[in-house]
């Protein structure tokens, strides 16, 4: 059982990655004639949601069959694969420093507070 479910895993992404290139083609072809978008062209997009909810439902279900380690496993990749670049991403985001308002009466130069 498992086997199977493997292998409509692996074909259903296969899949998925050329619908969704063949459906930004299509997309990017009707941008660039300015065309409004197709019922044909909306249609298609559900069913690459569709398409996308039973990958991932497959996916859980995999996950859930092998039990602690296969939940192990699964935590560990998702951690390595996503973990590096959203550190990486983290560390080149520079948030503005908050400017807290200065407290009644006092100005900011004797506060330290920056402006």
């Amino acid at each position: 059982m498992i086997g199977l479910l493997a292998f409509l895993h692996q074909r259903f992404a296969f899949a998925l990655i050329l619908f969704a290139a063949a459906l930004g083609v299509w997309g990017s072809f009707g941008f660039l004639t300015r065309r409004q978008i197709s019922p044909g062209f909306r249609s298609s997009y559900v069913l690459m949601i569709a398409l996308t909810a039973v990958q991932g439902g497959i996916g859980l279900i995999l996950v859930l069959m092998q039990g602690p380690d296969g939940l192990f496993e699964y935590n560990r990749l998702m951690l390595v694969k996503l973990g590096g670049p959203l550190a990486r991403l983290t560390r080149r985001i520079r948030l503005p420093r908050p400017s807290w308002p200065s407290p009644a009466g006092s100005s900011p130069s004797r506060s330290g507070a920056a402006s």
